[in-house]
């Protein structure tokens, strides 16, 4: 994620990224499944022009298809952003 706005942001893996399949089930973060991979997830503030990147971990149905990442910038005034996943 890239701060591009000229203030500080706010990034809170658990409040504002989720996963969704496409029978319309909400998955949350996971935070051993970050912790797995070796790393942890993107958290905290960002000042302008600053950039963060870490693992993010969802548990699925293992017949979950459709999947959407949603980052939730609402909370801190800004947009949702939508990313289908293959």
């Amino acid at each position: 994620m890239l701060n591009q706005g000229a203030q500080s942001a706010n990034l809170s893996t658990l409040a504002q990224m989720s996963l969704k399949d496409g029978e319309g089930r909400r998955y949350t973060i996971d935070l051993l499944a970050a912790m797995a991979v070796g790393g942890a997830a993107p958290q905290g503030e960002l000042a302008p022009g600053e950039t963060v990147r870490g693992p993010v971990g969802f548990q699925v149905l293992a017949d979950a298809s459709g999947l959407l990442f949603i980052f939730d910038g609402d909370i801190f005034g800004a947009g949702k952003v939508f990313v289908q996943l293959p």
